[in-house]
């Protein structure tokens, strides 16, 4: 019984001592990603006219402004909501099967 104990323990450090290095290098991978991430979106909102510059460096700003930016957007989502609900009412949604 001791044998199959002390093999047990030496199973579970070797699977633990192997699972770290890939647990950092997923963690490094996403990092990288979250960074190029940013950079893409950093660039097309500088690329687009009338974009909001503030948007570059949220991650700076205090939770009362993105809370602020956040009650912007949402109101901006629910009005282009409506407004294409308006739209398809007017003049249908456009789909193939309309009358």
């Amino acid at each position: 019984m001791k044998l199959r104990s002390l093999f047990i323990l030496v199973a579970k450090k070797a699977s633990c001592a192997a699972g770290t290095p890939w647990t950092f290098l997923a963690a490094v991978t996403q990092n990288a990603d979250t960074a190029a991430i940013q950079i893409k979106l950093d660039g097309l909102i500088r690329a687009t006219k009338g974009a909001n510059n503030e948007l570059l460096d949220l991650e700076e700003l205090d939770e009362e402004r993105l809370e602020e930016i956040r009650r912007e957007y949402e109101r901006m989502a629910r009005e282009a909501g409506n407004a294409l609900d308006r739209a398809r009412r007017c003049h249908g949604d456009g789909r193939a099967d309309d009358p």
